[in-house]
């Protein structure tokens, strides 16, 4: 009967904790592909986020591959990072 009981249980608490911790990481896991989800249905993918944000600091596509180190390039690499 324990055995039956410990099966129906998401997860196995001496690896993951309790029952409750588990529920709680699998809800938070699903709200970050839910948020990934909406983001590729609306069509924004990397080429899309790579074009929007070039776009937005006067950066060619291209100059983000140089080694140059002027400021909105830089800036434009951290925020597709």
């Amino acid at each position: 009967m324990l055995r039956k009981d410990h099966s129906s249980r998401i997860g196995d608490e001496r690896i993951l904790g309790g029952s409750s911790f588990v529920e709680q990481a699998l809800k938070h896991d699903e709200l970050k592909v839910d948020s990934k989800s909406h983001l590729k249905l609306e069509g924004w993918d990397l080429e899309r986020l790579i074009s929007h944000v070039c776009s937005r600091y006067s950066v060619g596509v291209t100059g983000l591959l140089s080694k140059a180190r002027h400021r909105n390039t830089s800036v434009a690499k951290s925020v597709i990072c």
